[in-house]
């Protein structure tokens, strides 16, 4: 079934990076990223105008999850999550984030 992303007052999406486990990494034409998670209606984090222009291509280079954390709530698996992704925007500006706990 098709579903609809929430970006309100973000711009359109322009770029997407899906890892596995189901997150998924959205560019914007504002310049903003998004992380979703499974429905991917409400992204779980935002970071609002993070590039000054319009994101052309998204991807992560690295996902890392601890084994040893077991536990089942989404919020304790972020936290013990490495994540590193690359952005270029419209004016072929090259940015890295790199996540960790």
């Amino acid at each position: 079934m098709p579903v609809k992303l929430n970006y309100e007052g973000m711009g359109a999406p322009t770029a997407l990076s899906m890892a596995y486990e189901g997150f998924l990494l959205v560019g914007f034409s504002c310049g903003s990223i998004a992380i979703f998670h499974n429905d991917y209606t409400s992204p779980i984090t935002i970071w609002y105008n993070a590039c000054k222009y319009p994101i052309m291509k998204i991807n992560w280079s690295l996902m890392y999850n601890n084994s040893d954390n077991v536990s089942s709530n989404l919020g304790g698996r972020l936290m013990t999550r490495l994540c590193e992704f690359f952005v270029i925007d419209a004016a072929e500006d090259f940015h890295i984030w790199n996540l960790s706990k």
